[in-house]
């Protein structure tokens, strides 16, 4: 064995890391390979939320910005061609990762 292969760590080992890292990631198993993102940090969040909000734009081409900001897991061209085989997995990717933003956060109502 090569000593490339020696050092090289497993997808599922990456993973674990990673979640160790952000406590939280979203993992993807598509037909194409495995994909994982980290919660956005508060500068990229503001940003999607600018653009998604903005008269002006692609609103499909935020959630795309996004999801490719924070992937950790596949390669940037990768992911890419990824989202070219299956264009709605950025949808659900997009709204996965603004769950890890807080979106999901249920708020306690009480009234005096």
């Amino acid at each position: 064995m090569s000593a490339a292969k020696v050092h090289e760590i497993s997808t599922e080992d990456k993973l674990d890391q990673f979640a160790k890292e952000y406590g939280e990631i979203k993992i993807f198993r598509t037909r194409h390979g495995v994909c994982a993102f980290r919660s956005p940090n508060f500068a990229e969040y503001q940003r999607f939320t600018d653009k998604i909000t903005a008269d002006k734009g692609s609103k499909f081409g935020a959630m795309r910005e996004l999801a490719l900001g924070c992937r950790l897991v596949p390669e940037r061209d990768d992911l890419i061609m990824i989202f070219d085989k299956i264009p709605g997995l950025i949808l659900q990717i997009a709204t996965s990762i603004q769950e890890l933003a807080g979106t999901d956060i249920e708020a306690e109502v009480k009234k005096g």
